[in-house]
């Protein structure tokens, strides 16, 4: 599949947004849960 590079721009784009999306609902999940280990996990994936 060959794609330009305005596409692959957008592609790039939706993933990191998707990506973005899942880790703000599971942060928003481990919240509810009372999880603490939030803030190691976040230094760690940077």
């Amino acid at each position: 599949m060959i794609v330009g590079p305005k596409h692959r721009e957008v592609l790039i784009r939706n993933m990191v947004e998707a990506l973005e999306r899942r880790s703000r609902e599971r942060k928003m999940i481990l919240q509810i849960l009372g999880n603490k280990d939030i803030d190691e996990e976040d230094r760690s994936m940077e």
